[in-house]
């Protein structure tokens, strides 16, 4: 059996696997109405509208730029998704600015009020989860910083990688706007993207019809009342939704996100018994996934090579990390007997590894 403990994409239950092969929908339209509305009665009660999209998450992001932005916005920057964040915003609005925080670090409040000041924003994009460098920003607080800075301003957040694994944040006074895609904390195969407003934005969005065609928030609402147009909508990826809705409804929000924050608690429990280092500061870290600081004594090879034939693969960091730490997902469906299997592996792996055996053979030198 396969152990996957990689954040992106993350790995799928053979339940919500199976449900991908359901015939087609007598009633896509009735399917997609219902899953919505299940979704958001469990995660987001106070929210106005839901929607679905079949498309990327770099795709969310163009639909929340074409759909609620007329003028500048600022991208708060301190990971791999935010970055995205960035390069999107850039190419499509010539008045976007950043405000950066080092990967490692949640965004500071004092730094981000003081960029604030004397500026105005039609949004500010933000991400709860850094999923490739473990930091969780800490929405509810920013969002209250920026709603009584700018009042007029949306707060629009990603939360790919906290959905379902941390507790939902509240659409009256925290995010205007949602979004996640469903291949990281979902734990869905890639290509169901949605999005969750509250009235405010809502009600912004329909004064705005915004840019583009299919990645376009008030077109699509339109489009939607049409059978043919939600034929579009990817039935087996909505049938995968709903039936993880079930299990996270079987299991508990509550106890989900205490489940998964246990399994933080123990895998940062092994890392400091032997010694490694979490990435992330400590004060900044997500319960979902570690990212952790390999030791000198070996590379990241080593580890993948001894670990593979368990049938074991860890998560794979990106640029400057990805020679220096791996990541460690915890949240999703993963059981604790899963957990404690990895555990005992990567303990086989410091016992058995012996730095000597990876010396290279030097050949003899070539005469003079």
């Amino acid at each position: 059996m396969t152990l996957d403990f990689a954040p992106i994409p993350s790995r799928v239950q053979p339940a919500v696997l199976a449900a991908l092969a359901k015939p087609p929908a007598q009633d896509l339209q009735a399917l997609a109405a219902k899953t919505a509305d299940r979704l958001k009665e469990m995660f987001f009660p106070d929210a106005a509208v839901s929607a679905f999209f079949t498309c990327t998450r770099e795709a969310l992001y163009e639909i929340a730029l074409n759909s609620f932005v007329r003028g500048p916005v600022l991208v708060c920057a301190n990971g791999a998704l935010s970055r995205q964040w960035e390069l999107l915003a850039k190419a499509l609005n010539p008045e976007t600015e950043v405000f950066e925080a080092d990967f490692d670090s949640a965004l500071n409040e004092t730094l981000l009020e003081k960029a604030l000041e004397n500026r105005s924003y039609d949004a500010v994009l933000l991400v709860e989860v850094e999923p490739l460098t473990g930091v969780r920003n800490d929405i509810q607080s920013l969002a209250a910083l920026i709603h009584q800075q700018l009042p007029d301003t949306l707060v629009i957040v990603d939360c790919s990688a906290s959905i379902s694994s941390l507790a939902p944040l509240s659409m009256h006074g925290a995010a205007d706007v949602v979004l996640f895609s469903s291949e990281i904390s979902l734990g869905l195969p890639p290509g169901l993207g949605t999005i969750i407003l509250n009235e405010r934005a809502n009600f912004k969005s329909i004064g705005y019809g915004g840019q583009g065609w299919s990645l376009n928030y008030q077109k699509a609402a339109k489009e939607a009342q049409d059978s043919d147009f939600r034929g579009q909508l990817s039935y087996p990826l909505l049938y995968a939704l709903d039936k993880q809705l079930d299990l996270i409804f079987l299991e508990g929000l509550d106890n989900r996100i205490a489940r998964i924050k246990t399994y933080a608690e123990k895998i940062r429990a092994w890392a400091a018994e032997n010694q490694f280092v979490q990435y992330a500061a400590a004060e900044a870290q997500s319960p979902t996934v570690s990212v952790i600081r390999k030791s000198a004594l070996f590379t990241i090879e080593n580890m993948s090579d001894f670990l593979t034939p368990y049938g074991i693969y860890l998560g794979k960091c990106a640029d400057d990390l990805k020679d220096d730490a791996f990541i460690i997902a915890h949240m999703g469906q993963i059981s604790e007997r899963e957990l404690d299997q990895l555990i005992e592996v990567l303990n086989k792996f410091m016992a058995d590894y012996d730095t000597l055996k990876h010396i290279p053979v030097v050949s003899k030198l070539p005469p003079q």
